[in-house]
Parts: structure tokens; sequence; C-alpha cells
């Protein structure tokens, strides 16, 4: 979508594609299988490891969701029509009407400080669907950040190396959402075509305080 989207705004022109956050993979993709994009930017992109927020999610070693978690997330989406452990089936609804304030205050509370200012619970569930409405809890975007580290695959490394294009990686250090560890492994993946850009702050959004420098680079 992102490059027939390129195409028709931009015929017959190359372009840069800039991911930041779950955008990175979609740009990875992007980058890899579109002739016409002539280099790539992340920005606090997921990697190719699960962060520290969303580790808590999953069962211990699987992209699968915690029940926990899924649990929790069917308190505040009543339509949720997932898998659910026993327990929650029959707890949650007569608890949704005491839990789901709280936990609805608690969620927001949480984005807000860590950079997603604005954030209504709407927007929350919305995109928290893609995370734990389903089984496989990563869904597209965890395949495209984990096609980096594949031997084969549309979005997998060696596509980057045959297909030599400038690549941005640009972060901040105090990102609450994506330790800096996970950016240093991703960008171990992406040489020679590599650049790493890190700011000393910036939280989650660095674009939102950097634009000037990201631009020039």
């Amino acid at each position: 979508f992102v490059s027939a989207a390129a195409r028709h705004l931009l015929p017959g022109q190359d372009f840069v594609v800039l991911g930041h956050s779950l955008g990175g993979p979609v740009a990875v993709k992007v980058g890899v299988s579109s002739p016409e994009c002539r280099a790539v930017a992340l920005v606090n992109p997921v990697c190719v490891r699960p962060h520290r927020m969303v580790r808590p999610l999953f069962v211990d070693g699987t992209t699968v969701a915690n029940p926990t978690m899924r649990a929790l997330y069917s308190i505040i989406n009543p339509v949720y029509d997932g898998p659910l452990p026993w327990w929650a089936q029959l707890l949650v609804p007569p608890l949704r009407p005491i839990i789901r304030p709280l936990l609805e205050w608690a969620m927001v509370d949480m984005f807000t400080k860590s950079g997603f200012k604005g954030m209504t619970i709407d927007d929350i569930v919305h995109s928290s669907h893609r995370v734990l409405g389903q089984v496989d809890v990563w869904g597209d975007a965890q395949r495209n950040a984990e096609a980096l580290a594949r031997p084969t695959g549309s979005g997998h490394p060696e596509g980057f190396r045959a297909k030599p294009k400038p690549t941005l990686v640009a972060y901040a250090k105090d990102d609450k959402l994506i330790e800096e560890r996970r950016f240093k492994e991703l960008i171990e993946l992406l040489p020679p075509h590599g650049e790493e850009v890190a700011f000393e702050t910036g939280g989650h959004n660095c674009q939102a305080t950097q634009a000037e420098v990201l631009a020039k680079r």
C-alpha cells in the first residue's frame, strides 16, 4: 500500500520512507521490496526482539499473548472475542463495571507518560487490538520486525545488502518503551549501510524535538 501510494503521488520519482515505532518494520519491508525507495529512515523503531514494554504481554519465549493480559484487555474491550482462560470467562463480566474505569485511567496515564500525549482510551483499545486481540499477538508488525533477522523472506537483512540503500536508525536513549540495546541489535543487522543517531533525550517520539537534525541527516 505504501509503495503504491508513493508511486501514485510521485510518479517516476525515487522516495525516502520513514517509519516510527511499529511503522519501522513497515518501512523496512517497503525499502526491500520497492525499487523506487532509495533510502530508509527508522525512528525509535520496533526491532528484532520484544522490547521492555511488550515483554510482559507474552508467554515467556513465545509470541502468544499472556492469558492475564488478554483478560485485562477484555475488560476495556467488551466485544473482544479472542481466547480467554476459564477463570477470566467467569470473573471478567461481573468485575468489569468495577475495574474498567480504574484500568482505563491507568492505561491512559501509562501511555501519556511514555510520550503519547492526547491518547484516549479508544485510541488504546484500537492499537491494542493488534497486539492482544489475536493469538499471534505481534501480527504483521512482529513478523516484519523479525524478518530483519531471518535468512529468507521479503524483509530480511540480505535484502538490504542485495539492494544497498542508505539506512538511518535514530532513537533516544531515554525511550521508556524500547531499550537502547534493542536498537543496537537492529543496527548490527544493517551494516555497511546502517547509520546510527542516538539522542540523549527525546523519549519514544524523538522526532518531535529533533525533527531538524533528522531532516539534515
